[in-house]
């Protein structure tokens, strides 16, 4: 029922604790890293899978949680903000992925982002707007993808998440 109200306590440490000069430092970091990776897999699952999203996944909701023999699994918290996603919209992410990582087609995506009312047909009819649109999506693109080039700076493979 949507009526009902589960608690439960979990121990478990952020994400982002992790100590300046220790000597388990390293590991911590490599631990968590992993961690995050599966916090996006999870959203990703979430997201396309499902098509219920915990919306609230920052570093206050995601903890890492030792378990009896001492794994760790990343834990989550606050289940206050769930959004149910459509199946068209989901389609849509695809789509867009699609045409963003393997096309390059920064014009199919802002067009997606209309037909999936993200948002409105003004903005984009505007050239100035579609041109400043264009351009946060080019300048997202490069701040989060690794592109592998030739030597004439032609893209030759799939790119790559940047994890820094």
């Amino acid at each position: 029922s949507d009526r009902v109200l589960v608690m439960e306590w979990i121990e478990g440490s952020k994400l982002t604790d992790i100590c300046d000069d220790c000597e388990e430092r390293e590991e911590i970091v490599k631990e968590n890293l992993a961690l995050v990776e599966k916090a996006i897999e999870c959203t990703i699952s979430q997201l396309l899978d499902t098509g219920l999203l915990h919306a609230d996944p920052h570093t206050g909701n995601l903890l890492k949680v030792r378990t009896e023999k001492g794994k760790s699994e990343l834990g989550y918290l606050d289940f206050g903000l769930v959004s149910s996603v459509p199946q068209s919209v989901r389609d849509g992410i695809v789509c867009a992925v699609v045409q963003l990582v393997f096309a390059r087609n920064i014009e199919a995506v802002a067009k997606l982002c209309v037909d999936l009312e993200l948002l409105p047909r003004s903005k984009l009819e505007d050239p100035t707007e579609r041109q400043k649109f264009i351009n946060a999506l080019e300048d997202v693109l490069d701040s989060v993808l690794i592109w592998p080039r030739n030597k004439r700076g032609k893209a030759t493979e799939f790119p790559r998440l940047r994890f820094e």
